[in-house]
């Protein structure tokens, strides 16, 4: 229904263990049929001429899912790639780790002009896209500033992310708030970042469980540029 298209317009489910997420899946592969002749095919037509600097989906009144996502990775894959796109911002509940994984595999690692990546509030980002995430870093050479917030990290996630950075010169920001790294996850982020990264101008871990030990793991750094608490 989704990528190839479908010529069903009544589907009768009735009497079936559907849960209420999977009951909006089902309705909203229609709905995205017809997003595709508007507002989604008009961002399509606009990435294929190279005439959009962002990809903000914070903002928007349409509802994203894995699909749109889907479909903006295809669009952005293509062998000519936008030159112009400065910003992706993703943010939904319905979006999950599968299409964000595949957006870093077939776009970001790619090297493109891409500046920054903000996603915010999908809380099934796991260890799939995490890992997509840090393969990504470790290859691209462009992205001045990475969100992941309020994404359900966990320590072993900033684990990764801190490998990442060891093989990333061009990330100036980074913002993990509202996360669950710990103590441990930070200290893997932090000792990096000190060793390996040193245009790192800005770090956001407000609200991940932190506490005095990583606090005094800053101080005896003895390097805080720009900390936000």
């Amino acid at each position: 229904i989704g990528k190839k298209g479908c010529s069903i317009d009544i589907l009768t489910w009735d009497e079936n263990p559907m849960t209420p997420r999977g009951e909006f899946y089902l309705g909203h592969a229609f709905e995205f049929r017809d997003s595709l002749k508007t507002w989604l095919g008009q961002l399509l037509r606009d990435l294929e001429q190279d005439r959009v600097m962002t990809v903000d989906w914070w903002t928007t009144e349409n509802l994203i899912t894995d699909l749109e996502v889907d479909v903006l990775t295809q669009a952005l894959s293509k062998q000519r790639k936008p030159e112009r796109l400065q910003s992706i911002f993703l943010e939904g509940e319905y979006i999950t780790d599968k299409s964000i994984a595949e957006l870093c595999r077939n776009y970001l690692q790619e090297n493109p002009s891409l500046q920054r990546l903000l996603i915010d509030n999908i809380t099934m980002v796991g260890s799939k896209a995490v890992h997509a995430i840090q393969r990504a870093l470790c290859l691209n050479s462009t992205l001045k500033s990475l969100s992941l917030t309020n994404c359900g990290l966990t320590m072993h996630d900033a684990e990764l992310l801190a490998k990442a950075i060891k093989h990333n010169a061009t990330l100036a920001r980074i913002s993990l708030q509202g996360n669950q790294i710990e103590d441990e996850g930070f200290r893997s982020l932090w000792i990096a970042i000190i060793k390996h990264h040193s245009n790192l101008v800005s770090l956001n871990v407000a609200q991940n469980d932190l506490t005095d030990e990583s606090m005094t793991a800053i101080a005896e750094s003895g390097r805080i540029r720009c900390l936000q608490e």
